[in-house]
């Protein structure tokens, strides 16, 4: 076998290797520096990009916020709106409702009240008839009694009560006695007293009292 052989470095190849070395210290140093230096500014952009897009997203997040709150605020206001134009619809027609009612219950009143006035004059003149016919007085021979109450009735009530008293009709001079003491006017009872014989069938001459009692007198002196 052949033994191999090691060969020394010169000073030379030994100082340009170390200078190699250094250098390439030096490079991998300024390398590290410079990837150091490199990685601080990404870094400081990323965290730079970060606080951008963090304030862009909060002020997004506000701005959707508002956006939000509007609409929900313009909608609130729309159905605020609409409900105020509902109410205001709803009390226009209930109004109106309450006025046709009111129109129509007036008129059902005037109506009842003029259909009432119309029964009660009915009645009334009902009333009055059946009044009459029952105050009526009797009629006989063509002559309608008078009523009692009035002056002629009062007369007539005289020529009666005398009559019954005589058992006769009585004389127009007896009744002007008695009717005068009452208070009757005697032209008015003299008038009344023909009457009163025609209702009462009364015919011929009606001797007064006096007359008979003086006749009797003398048939009885005879």
């Amino acid at each position: 076998m052949t033994q191999a052989t090691t060969t020394q470095p010169t000073e030379a190849q030994a100082k340009a290797a170390a200078a190699a070395a250094a250098k390439a210290q030096k490079d991998a140093t300024a390398a590290a520096a410079k990837a150091q230096k490199e990685a601080a500014a990404a870094a400081a952009k990323a965290e730079k990009e970060a606080k951008a897009a963090a304030a862009k997203a909060e002020k997004d997040a506000k701005a959707a916020a508002k956006a939000e709150a509007d609409k929900v605020a313009a909608e609130a206001a729309a159905v605020k709106v609409a409900a105020e134009a509902a109410a205001a619809k709803a009390a226009a027609e209930a109004e109106k409702e309450a006025a046709k009612a009111k129109k129509e219950a007036d008129a059902a009143a005037k109506k009842a009240e003029r259909e009432a006035k119309a029964q009660a004059a009915i009645a009334a003149k009902a009333a009055k008839a059946a009044e009459k016919l029952a105050n009526k007085m009797p009629e006989q021979n063509g002559i309608r009694r008078p009523g009692p109450n009035g002056k002629c009735g009062r007369a007539w009530a005289l020529m009666d009560e005398m009559s019954k008293t005589l058992g006769a009709p009585v004389a127009i001079a007896d009744l002007l006695v008695a009717s005068t003491a009452a208070g009757l006017n005697p032209a008015m009872t003299r008038s009344n007293y023909a009457v009163w014989r025609k209702f009462n069938g009364v015919v011929g001459r009606v001797v007064p009292v006096a007359k008979q009692q003086a006749a009797a007198a003398a048939a009885a002196a005879a």
